[in-house]
């Protein structure tokens, strides 16, 4: 064997890039406000990495390192324990059949040491029978089942009967919990309250529930305890429920929020500081108790903002969300602001237009680089509206408007057009991407001498995916046709400056 193999260094990274661990994984999620399920493990690479292991000593125990890092559920762990303990049925389930002793658990704690993350949007139980399940509450030490778990996606089961066994896996080195229930249950929240208390290292937490369940304050409440509250290693928490959220203080130090807020109790949240906050992610199903959690919030480092309501709201519900975004965060740091409000009415959609008052205190962010108003109606957007918008925020890289509505006129933003000046003299070479949304023409070639002088580096045009268009298919393979003569013609304008400035 060459002795380059003999460096640890150089044979962690072979045998990651034949399968990544659970630490990149982490990593990027942690910037990422929808946490996300990890994909299912390639079957293959895990072959791979196991025959690594019995190529020779020095290939065993960083490839099984790496092919344990992740698992889907503890079956694979199930089975190491000797033949005689465990069966499967017929019907695919893993029985116990005899008492788990403690020399029994040798190969067992061997590989659960090497358990950095488990579970997947299943039961992380797999097919084990619940006596099994139960018999495994007896391991034989003070650690946890998994000594050194970092991340655990708990799916619980519709009757919830298996919840209390996720104190097997709350240890110490735990960096992120992930629970998606069917409802809310007593033992949930029960397991909730002190989770702050058994898993100081803590960085995301985040439950999801589909149904209101028999406690009326909600996982949110037990967040609010004060083990939840003294932990300074909480960095995204994300509370996604139909439940109530009680008048609570939540963790202080977090750099990612995000909740579900009812209207029934928008006048009871209470003063929030939160002075290391950078992402905000508010839904509800009216605005109302957005823009009361908002007045109520102080977080001086805030940078990205969604606000996601089910309903559409009149110009001037709107506006007072807006005008307490510029009261309340600084017009300096913020970089992205995102507001979704309900599913788009093609047919109605002039019933709650947005007018330039309502979103004119959006403008004191001089400095934001993503305004995304697309699910908002801006027909009523005219030339001067479009030109104040364009003049005030000079640093914006992504601008959506009412991109799922058809508007009513056509905003002139360009300078009359001229041979000279296809594209009125107005040029952007750092944009790829445009978005059209239901937007029509006639002939391709005339749209890309235009496109091709505005945007000379377009490589992608979107066209709306919204509602039964008919036509749809035929204006996507027009808008495809627009793409490549912009790129023709921008490489034609290209040389000609070139060549200008060669004879120059």
């Amino acid at each position: 064997m060459h002795h380059c193999f003999h460096i640890s260094e150089v044979r962690q990274q072979i045998f990651s890039t034949v399968y990544s661990s659970d630490e990149d994984s982490l990593r990027r999620r942690h910037d990422s406000i929808l946490l996300e399920w990890p994909k299912l493990i390639d079957s293959s690479s895990r072959q791979t990495l196991a025959a690594l292991a019995r190529t020779c000593r020095d290939f065993s125990e960083p490839a099984l390192d790496i092919l344990w890092a992740r698992l889907d559920t503890l079956e694979p762990l199930v089975r190491c324990f000797p033949d005689s303990v465990w069966s499967v049925s017929d019907e695919g389930v893993i029985d116990l059949e005899e008492p788990i002793l403690a020399v029994a658990w040798h190969e067992f704690r061997r590989h659960a040491r090497r358990v950095h993350a488990l579970g997947r949007a299943s039961s992380l139980f797999g097919n084990m029978s619940k006596d099994f399940i139960i018999a495994l509450g007896c391991f034989p030490s003070r650690e946890g089942l998994l000594p050194n778990l970092r991340e655990l996606y708990w799916y619980s089961h519709e009757d919830g009967d298996l919840d209390s066994f996720m104190r097997y896996f709350l240890t110490p080195t735990l960096r992120s919990i992930r629970i998606s229930s069917f409802e809310c249950t007593v033992i949930q929240c029960s397991m909730v309250s002190f989770i702050g208390a058994m898993c100081r290292e803590l960085e995301i937490f985040e439950y999801s529930s589909s149904s209101p369940g028999s406690d009326d304050t909600g996982v949110l409440g037990f967040v609010s305890e004060y083990d939840w509250l003294s932990m300074d290693s909480l960095r995204a928490l994300k509370i996604i429920s139909p439940f109530r959220m009680p008048n609570c203080y939540l963790p202080h130090n977090l750099n990612t929020l995000s909740v579900r807020l009812i209207p029934e109790e928008w006048s009871s949240y209470g003063p929030q500081c939160m002075k290391t906050l950078e992402t905000l992610e508010l839904r509800s199903p009216t605005f109302l108790p957005c823009t009361c959690f908002i007045q109520k919030i102080e977080a001086p480092l805030l940078r990205k903002l969604i606000v996601d309501c089910e309903s559409h709201p009149p110009a001037a519900t709107i506006g007072k969300l807006f005008t307490s975004l510029q009261a309340q965060f600084p017009h300096s740091i913020m970089e992205s602001i995102t507001v979704k409000a309900g599913k788009p009415r093609l047919r109605n959609g002039d019933k709650y237009p947005c007018t330039m008052q309502a979103i004119r205190p959006l403008l004191a962010f001089s400095l934001i680089k993503e305004l995304h108003l697309g699910s908002l109606n801006m027909s009523h957007i005219d030339d001067t509206d479009m030109h104040e918008i364009a003049s005030s925020l000079p640093g914006i890289e992504s601008l959506f408007l009412g991109t799922r509505y058809f508007w009513k006129e056509t905003p002139r933003i360009l300078d009359p057009v001229t041979q000279e000046k296809p594209g009125g003299g107005v040029m952007n070479t750092t944009i790829t991407t445009l978005s059209v949304g239901c937007s029509k023409f006639h002939d391709p070639t005339e749209v890309a001498v235009v496109l091709s002088a505005v945007l000379p580096s377009l490589k992608k045009i979107v066209v709306e995916t919204l509602g039964q268009n008919n036509d749809r298919e035929a204006r996507q393979e027009g808008w495809e046709e627009v793409v490549e003569w912009v790129q023709f013609f921008a490489k034609i304008r290209e040389q000609e400056r070139r060549k200008n400035g060669t004879e120059s």
